[in-house]
């Protein structure tokens, strides 16, 4: 994944799939875990809950330099305002818990997702100054099998997150 530091935006993201994430709880039933892609066509992830917890295990090892989940789509806008990250690796220790920050810089380019065999590429929309964000070491090299673990902090309406989707 090709990453910019002065714009803190990336070309590549990664592409995650349904059968890498599970949640606690399920999310409604009218959001699929196929939304979890922040495309222009996909929804995200609606809760019923105020803070559900997103699970994604890497299949592979990767280096991932932030995490967004962008809140200012301009079909699927998402309330979320704040979240965590932790890691979890498959010798069973834990990174500390990350919380996210507010992104410094609008990203102003556009992004594509490496697609699953079979898939075509999908649009993703990038995430402005207004998306929640955590920012990782240089050179944060993730074990394969390891377990993002992202918790919804807050929302900016003091409802449920609404809209959820990521980008790492």
């Amino acid at each position: 994944m090709n990453y910019c530091a002065e714009e803190k935006g990336m070309n590549q993201p990664l592409d995650i799939n349904p059968e890498q994430v599970s949640t606690y709880p399920e999310p409604s039933p009218d959001t699929p875990i196929t939304g979890i892609n922040p495309t222009s066509d996909t929804p995200g992830l609606d809760f019923d809950v105020p803070n559900p917890t997103i699970n994604v295990t890497l299949p592979e090892t990767a280096t991932i330099t932030v995490i967004y989940l962008p809140n200012d789509r301009p079909n699927y806008p998402s309330n979320v305002e704040s979240f965590d990250v932790k890691f979890v690796y498959p010798n069973g220790s834990s990174s500390d818990t990350m919380p996210s920050t507010t992104a410094t810089a609008p990203s102003t380019s556009t992004t594509t997702t490496t697609p699953a065999k079979g898939e075509t590429p999908s649009s993703i929309v990038p995430p402005s100054s207004a998306s929640p964000q955590v920012n990782l070491p240089n050179n944060f090299e993730v074990p394969k099998d390891s377990i993002i673990v992202i918790t919804i902090t807050s929302t900016f309406n003091n409802e449920f997150p609404r809209g959820v989707c990521k980008t790492f």
